[in-house]
């Protein structure tokens, strides 16, 4: 009996050395697994900071997407007002070249018509004169005419010529 005393105090011994091994390792396992689910709760804050991050990254993406697109109207937009603008200058310097043109036709019929009126005053002048030469002449002729009444025909003949040649 001592001896199986003695083997069942071994026996005894060893399950409680496995028996405080199990229950070390149980404890470490335990403060393994308190660390896991310190480091599990700190992942999960981090996952949902980085889901609330993303999600704000995702809608900043939607409003550039929305900011690129309106900015992208305004850039065709844009081009097509340029495209607009420049017909519009094309057009512009084409008007600004026909009144110019118009302008100098205008100054040149300007001259014409100035050119036109000196010479029309000197042709009324010239006329005036040859007007006043007339009535002068027809005066004389009037003086001769009532001196001829008493004068004879061959007279009155030489002053009928000389009226023609007048004329």
């Amino acid at each position: 009996e001592a001896g199986r005393a003695a083997i069942l105090a071994t026996y005894l011994k060893e399950k409680d050395n496995s028996v405080n091994e199990t229950m070390r390792r149980n404890n470490n396992l335990l403060a393994d697994k308190e660390m896991l689910q310190r480091e599990n709760e700190g992942l999960r804050l981090e996952v949902h900071d980085l889901q609330v991050t993303a999600q704000q990254r995702s809608l900043r993406v939607q409003d550039l997407e929305r900011n690129l697109a309106q900015s992208t109207e305004a850039v065709e937009f844009s081009e097509k007002m340029l495209v607009v603008s420049r017909e519009q200058t094309e057009s512009l310097e084409a008007l600004r070249r026909r009144l110019k043109s118009q302008e100098d036709l205008v100054e040149e019929r300007d001259r014409e018509l100035e050119e036109f009126k000196q010479q029309a005053r000197m042709e009324n002048q010239d006329l005036r004169e040859r007007l006043l030469a007339l009535t002068d002449n027809n005066r004389t002729l009037q003086a001769q005419c009532l001196n001829v009444q008493t004068a004879d025909k061959s007279t009155v003949q030489q002053l009928r010529t000389q009226v023609e040649e007048l004329r």
